[in-house]
């Protein structure tokens, strides 16, 4: 038998606890400015001495030349803050989501450590210009990516790429100008002979040579350790020293708390074992155990045996035959007056359908991203006056995968008569236009609505020519006949697997897997478009699907240029993050890309929701909220900027009568 009992902890101990990640946290910190800023200093110690710089300044250089005190604190900061900023964009996780920003990093880091060398040493004036070109679309490269990920990592840029802008000026001299440093390079050169020849007397001309040949390969050798250093901290990490997403938090964390100068109490649930009998049977697998992180999860599933296998010498059916839905769709409709299919003069009576499996997700975060989804189309179809439906039964084991949809499909729509339009939705799909009322009345004569392209479907003949992870079916005959149509490639097994030969010999650039629904709608429309095409609408005039790895990267782009409401490639209506397949054990893209910009994604939507409150997240990245507008004493009075507390689409005409 297991009591509880309670005990108070004060708030200086968790603080020294949390202290004490700090300071932890501050070696990743500092390492990654000290790294670029030692190795800048190397460099100014092994080849800024510049002689001849110097006396070429005090000869004949113009007056705008730089004094080599502030080329070498130019480089010292420019150093400290492209360190800096890598280090926020690092623990961001920009170097992983952004495959270009690290190397776009080390070849800033490796063109710095060649520049003074070259110029200063060398005296090669041209290929220095050439250098600080390259230097330059180098560091504006860096600061393309890093403003994607941190937007304080992009202000950090910003005095680098000036910097280097200003050297590639003044070092695009006349050829006249730039001879100086070639005079006087040959001249320190006969000086260092004559220095080198008195060595040589003293040590031998062998011993000077072997001296000479270390001090070369120790040059070589300090600048492979820094960049192999760098390299292994940004791709293998760093093991207890830190990483830098977890020394951020770790800092985010000690700073939040520093804010709270009184100390408080808090009160923490300990559990204490009064017999050991609770203890054994926890350690015999028993159910009285109260930790669900170490609980078996499986043992709540019960195998409920093999699915039920149908007849094979039966053609596969959806369910029976329907040739009259239209007269018993209209009669319902008749016979109840309150259910209208339209609510308004062109706004139908729609419901939007989505669902997932029955099981939880096979990874450890599936199900959080599932409900962030949900919470999303909710969102969107309560400002625009739409019906929720949620699926988590799988209609018909035959039907798994990309194809159970049909069957709930057609369920829905014979169950709810006064549903005019079903809107189907993939669960990885989301809604990033809270404002975008869908063009109803262009589909007046139109029965199927998918994002595609007609010369990609009937004459191209492309798997991807259109999409069936969103769509708006009509209620009606035509609709179930396509139905019946469309699912005798469905079930699974042999005939999904023949099938999917047939598709992938048929249609262009489709891989070889089994038949899929979005494949098998292509080939039913190539192949019967005088049957079904008339009634089909390919809309491409706004993103009723939007495929995630065109839009995700430019939401801040749109943000500065744009306003919700267009639902194209200016502020897309839906994102679908088609491949990332957030619920599985595996996915077509890196986990955490995908994952990352699910989050941007569904934070770019919920900022148009929160918006109408006052708030809106802090970054596309950021969980936390921000205040964006005072509290008022006049809330009636508070601007509505997207107008979707009160759209008009929603309102309802109420009729009135004199009596």
């Amino acid at each position: 038998m297991a009591s509880q009992t309670r005990k108070t902890t004060t708030k200086p101990e968790q603080q020294h606890k949390t202290s004490t990640r700090a300071k932890r946290a501050l070696r990743s910190l500092t390492f990654s400015v000290a790294a670029p800023l030692l190795l800048t200093l190397t460099i100014i110690f092994l080849f800024g001495s510049g002689a001849n710089y110097r006396r070429a300044l005090s000869e004949n250089a113009p007056f705008w030349f730089p004094p080599l005190w502030l080329i070498h604190a130019a480089a010292l900061f420019s150093s400290f803050s492209m360190g800096l900023a890598s280090w926020l964009v690092w623990a961001d996780g920009g170097f992983k989501s952004e495959s270009d920003a690290l190397p776009l990093y080390i070849a800033h880091v490796s063109l710095s450590v060649i520049w003074d060398p070259l110029v200063l040493v060398i005296g090669a004036a041209w290929l220095g210009v050439v250098f600080c070109v390259v230097h330059f679309g180098t560091v504006f490269g860096c600061y393309l990516c890093f403003k994607r990920v941190n937007p304080f990592a992009k202000e950090l840029v910003k005095p680098c790429l000036a910097w280097i802008g200003f050297l590639t000026l003044i070092l695009r001299l006349p050829p006249s100008s730039c001879l100086f440093v070639f005079t006087e390079s040959t001249r320190t050169s006969q000086t260092k002979t004559n220095n080198n020849n008195m060595l040589e007397r003293c040590l031998g001309t062998h011993r000077v040579r072997q001296m000479q040949r270390a001090i070369r390969h120790g040059k070589i050798t300090i600048l492979c350790l820094f960049m192999t250093v760098i390299v292994l901290r940004g791709t293998i990490g760093a093991g207890k020293f830190g990483t830098p997403e977890q020394d951020l938090n770790e800092l985010r964390e000690f700073y939040t708390h520093r804010k709270r100068v009184e100390p408080h109490r808090v009160l923490e649930e300990v559990q204490t074992t009064t017999t050991t009998t609770a203890t054994n049977e926890d350690s015999s697998g028993s159910t009285n155990s109260n930790n669900y992180e170490t609980f078996d999860v499986s043992k709540i599933f019960v195998h409920e045996g093999a699915d039920e296998k149908p007849d094979p010498n039966k053609p596969y059916s959806l369910g029976p035959k329907i040739s009259d839905w239209d007269e018993q769709r209209a009669d319902w409709l008749k016979n109840k007056p309150d259910f209208p299919n339209f609510l308004g003069p062109t706004k139908p009576r729609v419901l939007l359908v989505t669902g997932s499996s029955p099981k939880p997700c096979e990874n450890p975060v599936g199900d959080h991203y599932l409900l962030k989804s949900i919470k999303n189309k909710i969102d969107y179809c309560r400002i625009h006056g739409i019906e929720v439906f949620y699926n988590f039964a799988l209609f018909d084991a035959e039907m798994a995968g990309f194809w159970a949809k049909l069957p709930l499909i057609r369920k829905l729509l014979l169950s709810h008569p006064e549903i005019e339009f079903l809107w189907w939705m993939d669960s990885d799909a989301m809604f990033t236009d809270m404002a975008f009322e869908v063009p109803w009345e262009r589909y007046k004569d139109s029965n199927f609505v998918m994002h595609g392209w007609n010369e990609m479907v009937y004459d191209q003949k492309n798997w991807i020519g259109l999409n069936t992870g969103s769509f708006l079916l009509r209620n009606c005959q035509w609709s179930l006949d396509l139905l019946d149509a469309w699912a005798p490639m469905g079930p699974k097994g042999k005939v999904r697997e023949d099938a999917g030969k047939i598709l992938t010999r048929e249609l262009k650039g489709r891989p070889v897997f089994e038949a899929d629904d979005q494949s098998a709608m292509v080939y039913l429309l190539m192949t019967q478009r005088d049957k079904w095409g008339d009634k089909v609408y390919l809309e491409n005039a706004y993103y009723l699907h939007g495929y995630w790895g065109i839009l995700v990267d430019r939401y801040e782009e749109m943000i500065e240029n744009y306003h919700p409401g267009f639902g194209d490639h200016r502020w897309p209506l839906v994102t679908h993050f088609v491949g990332c397949k957030p619920c599985g054990k595996f996915g077509d893209y890196p986990v955490e890309r995908c994952l990352r910009q699910m989050d941007r994604a569904f934070n770019f939507g919920d900022n148009q929701i929160l918006n109408m409150y006052g708030f809106e997240h802090s970054t596309l990245a950021s969980k936390k909220v921000k205040r964006v507008r005072n509290e008022s004493s006049n809330p009636i009075e508070v601007k509505d900027e997207l107008g979707l507390l009160h759209p008009a689409y929603k309102a309802i005409k109420v009729s009135t009568s004199s009596s």
